[in-house]
């Protein structure tokens, strides 16, 4: 199978890789890679296995098919960042609620509203 890194802990030496093919994600450890420490957004070959203790899917046998990293960088975090915030779309509420004292006479006149119908 083909997939992709989407989550990687150097440290642990652990992640996870979504398959391409059948759309889910199998956890891996780099004991089970062949070429050695993996990376997020890696593009890697792959095969299923079941660990017979636990009855879980696991990658195996993985091996790295293209390591660049391409236009997004080497870390998602970097990339939210760069996008900035997004604006405020203002509506109707946000004027009663700036002020708290505008918002509790809003209130009341629409609670005397309902009750007088």
């Amino acid at each position: 199978m083909v997939g992709k890194v989407i989550r990687c802990d150097e440290a642990k030496g652990t992640g996870i890789i979504f398959s391409m093919t059948n759309h889910r994600a199998y956890p891996y450890k780099e004991t089970n890679s062949l070429d050695g420490a993996l990376k997020y957004n890696y593009i890697v070959n792959f095969y299923v296995h079941m660990d017979e203790e636990s009855g879980r899917r696991y990658a195996g046998n993985i091996s790295v098919i293209e390591s660049s990293i391409g236009i997004y960088g080497d870390n998602k975090k970097n990339n939210r960042s760069q996008k900035g915030h997004k604006k405020h779309k203002k509506r109707n509420v946000d004027r009663f609620i700036y002020d708290n004292r505008k918002f509790n006479r809003f209130v009341k006149q629409f609670m005397g509203g309902q009750k007088g119908s």
